[in-house]
C-alpha cells in the first residue's frame, strides 16, 4: 500500500520511502498497481512534485506533458472555483441501458469545514473517497455503501486527464458542484 503524506512524504506498507536519484522513479513505476491513499492535507502541488519523478511515463501514458499540466495547476487562480479548499476524487459504477458497466472518475470541489478557501489551484487538498454505489442508467442505486481502492496508476490518470480537463474547462462543468 502506498500512502502519500503532507510535505512530500511517501510511505510503502507503513515505512517511509527514502529513495533518491534514479531509484524513486523505478520504485514508483514498479508500484503502479498498488493501492494508494492520500493523507488529509496533501495538496495538488505535492502530488505534482511526486509525479515529476515519472514525468516521461506520464506523458507516454496520458499524452499530457507534465510541465504543461504543472504550469496550469501552479498558475491557475481560483476565479472559476470560488469558496473551495478541497478536491475529493471518487468513482461510481453505472450500468448503462445496454448493461455496460462504466466506472468514471468524479471530482467534487468543496469547502471543508473550518478551512479557508484557497486562492490558487495548486493549494487545494486532494482526498480519495473509497465509498461508492452502483447505479442503473436512471441513477437509481442498486447497491450502496461499497468500498473501492484506487491504484497509483488510477491516481495518475485522474490528475493528468480528468482533473486537468475539469480545471481548464471554462464551461458550467467547471463550477464547484458534483460532476
Amino acid at each position: 500500500m502506498l500512502k502519500i503524506k503532507p510535505n512530500n512524504v511517501l510511505e510503502f506498507d507503513g515505512q517511509t520511502v527514502k529513495l533518491g536519484g534514479d531509484e524513486l522513479p523505478s520504485f514508483l513505476l514498479a508500484n503502479l498497481s498498488e493501492k494508494t491513499f492520500i493523507d488529509p492535507g496533501v495538496t495538488v502541488a505535492e502530488i505534482m512534485n511526486l509525479m515529476f519523478h515519472i514525468k516521461d511515463f506520464i506523458e507516454n501514458y496520458t499524452c499530457e506533458d507534465y510541465y504543461v499540466v504543472n504550469t496550469v495547476y501552479s498558475a491557475m487562480d481560483m476565479s472559476f472555483f470560488q469558496d473551495v479548499s478541497n478536491i475529493t476524487v471518487r468513482r461510481e459504477i453505472v450500468v448503462s441501458h445496454e448493461n455496460e458497466v462504466i466506472n468514471p472518475f468524479f471530482a467534487d470541489f468543496t469547502l471543508k469545514e473550518g478551512e479557508e478557501p484557497r486562492k490558487m489551484f495548486r493549494d487545494l487538498t486532494l482526498d480519495i473517497n473509497t465509498r461508492f454505489s452502483i447505479k442503473n442508467h436512471d441513477g437509481v442505486i442498486i447497491l450502496s455503501d461499497l468500498n473501492q481502492s484506487f491504484s497509483f496508476l488510477e491516481l495518475i490518470v485522474f490528475v493528468f486527464d480528468e482533473l486537468y480537463y475539469t480545471a481548464t474547462s471554462k464551461s458550467e462543468d467547471a463550477t464547484p458542484i458534483e460532476m
